[in-house]
């Protein structure tokens, strides 16, 4: 039994792993989860309320959303080095899509 809130996930491109959210009453995380070996690993530590994963097209990247009242920053997070880049929109945004090679936001 799953506490708190799950949003709809991002399977990466070769389906061996999951990013999702949950919010175990803290607010909303990014967490992925290994289908393969059942490891659940944080990915979110910038904010209160981050959603919206979404991983790109190689799958070595990860994109999500973190919300500060109407602002949202982007994060892209790299999944092998665990660096982030955040770039502030100055604006309120709700699902983000990138382009089928990961160029384009």
């Amino acid at each position: 039994r799953a506490e708190g809130v799950l949003q709809v996930a991002s399977v990466s491109p070769d389906g061996k792993t999951l990013a999702y959210v949950w919010d175990p009453g803290t607010g909303p995380q990014v967490y992925t989860f290994d289908l393969i070996t059942h490891q659940r690993k944080r990915i979110s530590f910038e904010g209160k309320y981050n959603t919206s994963p979404r991983f790109f097209p190689a799958g070595n990247k990860l994109l999500y959303l973190s919300k500060h009242g109407a602002i949202t920053t982007l994060i892209i997070k790299d999944l092998k080095s665990g660096k982030t880049l955040k770039i502030d929109t100055g604006f309120y945004l709700e699902d983000p899509a990138l382009s089928p090679w990961g160029n384009y936001i």
